[in-house]
């Protein structure tokens, strides 16, 4: 908009915005707190023009992320991806009201698009109680980059940077410009580096990614996976979701595909039925932040108030919504066939550990006897 000689309607609107975002203190409440002020904060949310070079950050963000970051010095940095939809986190971040740039140098015919944060708008509960505690809409438009082409973002929220693909398996070189790094894992080579920024705290978002399954979350709920005796490191963690929150649940729904295992009962059954083994290959994602819905809420991402678990009963009960599609016996509520994920995977760790499943103290024996 604003280097265009027009659009001077569209101009002040995304400005009064700007300026509505530097008054902005939580947490609001609707009914108690000033109408004038809630909705001046609430207009602020839904005008966020991020595609600019000027671009104030927000001074209160709540409990979403601290606005200063006057102690990191930004920095750049080359990213090489194999694209996998829907998205994959860059490992990067975007510093509030500071500008990065992203060029794009690889000529894969693949739409790319960039975008910040990964937290959805039912994550912001402003009509609860005292629940106005953070901006509505986190996650930035996707922002599409050209082989060739440069770009300039600048977001009033900062956040981890993530990029769109339109399909897999084509290699994506990414230049970052003016960018932070947090707190983000993709591989042992990173335990170190990883571990060291955890510490340090200077950063309020921390990612931890394997090649199915990524986990985008607030660094205290990062600190609280890793010190799960369980797990105890990123490695372990990471192989933990590797195994029991992306293949189990997808052997189990009857998917094929990169990181899920040929479980032969399930793969003859479907053959002597004259099936399909569908093929599954994409990311799914987790927010360890606030629940869209209830203390969980399933969807890709999906987003909860615990800390990541990969063997956690909410973790693979909400992954599991996402598998039941419209398998339901009659007169059994929609739980009834979301929770078999999470009772396969847990069964599974008991077998290979020895550790106890914590099925929640249910009749599995008599549910047992019901099925044979």
């Amino acid at each position: 908009l604003f280097p265009d000689t027009g659009f001077r309607l569209e101009k002040l609107l995304a400005l009064i915005a700007d300026h509505y975002r530097q008054q902005i203190t939580y947490p609001m409440d609707k009914v108690t707190t000033d109408d004038n002020a809630f909705l001046k904060s609430y207009y602020a949310d839904h005008a966020v023009y991020t595609f600019r070079p000027i671009n104030p950050a927000q001074l209160d963000m709540g409990n979403f992320s601290r606005s200063d970051f006057s102690h990191i010095a930004p920095l750049s940095k080359n990213i090489t991806l194999t694209s996998k939809k829907n998205f994959r986190a860059a490992g990067v971040y975007a510093l509030p009201g500071q500008t990065f740039r992203v060029t794009r140098n690889d000529t894969s015919n693949l739409t790319v698009k960039i975008f910040v944060n990964t937290v959805r708008s039912g994550a912001t509960h402003e009509w609860a109680a005292d629940g106005y505690r953070r901006p509505k809409y986190l996650q930035s438009q996707k922002f599409a980059i050209a082989p060739g082409e440069t770009i300039e973002l600048t977001s009033p929220y900062g956040g981890p940077i993530q990029v769109d693909f339109g399909s897999n398996d084509l290699l994506v070189d990414l230049a970052f410009e003016n960018i932070g790094e947090h707190p983000f894992w993709d591989g042992a080579e990173d335990d170190a580096t990883f571990t060291q920024q955890l510490n340090d705290g200077h950063y309020d978002w921390a990612e931890l990614v394997t090649p199915g399954f990524e986990v985008h979350s607030k660094l205290e709920k990062m600190l609280e996976s890793l010190a799960d005796a369980r797990w105890g490191s990123a490695v372990a963690l990471a192989a933990g979701a590797s195994q029991y929150t992306h293949n189990y649940p997808h052997v189990l729904a009857g998917f094929q595909g990169p990181g899920v295992a040929v479980e032969a009962e399930i793969h003859d059954f479907a053959s002597a039925n004259g099936w399909t083994i569908d093929n599954l290959d994409l990311v799914k994602h987790m927010n360890a932040d606030q629940g869209a819905c209830g203390y969980g809420c399933s969807g890709n991402p999906y987003d909860a108030y615990w800390a990541f678990d990969p063997t956690g009963h909410g973790d693979v009960h909400e992954l599991g919504h996402g598998l039941q599609g419209g398998m339901r016996f009659v007169g059994w509520v929609n739980h009834s066939m979301t929770n078999y994920y999470s009772y396969y995977t847990k069964s599974k760790y008991h077998l290979a550990t020895g550790g106890a499943p914590e099925c929640q103290s249910l009749p599995f024996e008599s549910n047992f006897t019901i099925l044979q």
